[in-house]
């Protein structure tokens, strides 16, 4: 895993965790980079990095391609971004 991507996640993490106080949505739309991969890369990161053990890959209470607990979660998709209102996080990567 590079330097970016490292980043990334800490940045989506503490983002979600800490500024939604633990009840937040991040969503993360990448252009060129595979979304399965990326949901893989980032909950194998919590585990090993953030000690996050209450988490699931995949959870059925989102869309594919997100690593999920209660009410707070990650969500990486390839979709063309359309604003929603009331998101809480959103990143966009090229």
């Amino acid at each position: 895993m590079n330097e970016t991507t490292k980043n990334l996640f800490e940045f989506i993490w503490s983002e979600i965790i800490y500024e939604h106080g633990g009840d937040g949505v991040a969503e993360i739309y990448l252009k060129q980079t595979s979304a399965e991969q990326m949901a893989k890369d980032f909950f194998e990161w919590i585990k090993k990095e953030k000690n996050a053990k209450c988490f699931e890959l995949n959870s059925d209470r989102a869309a594919k391609h997100n690593v999920w607990s209660n009410q707070e979660g990650f969500v990486f998709t390839n979709e063309e971004y359309k604003p929603h209102p009331f998101e809480d996080l959103v990143v966009i990567t090229y």
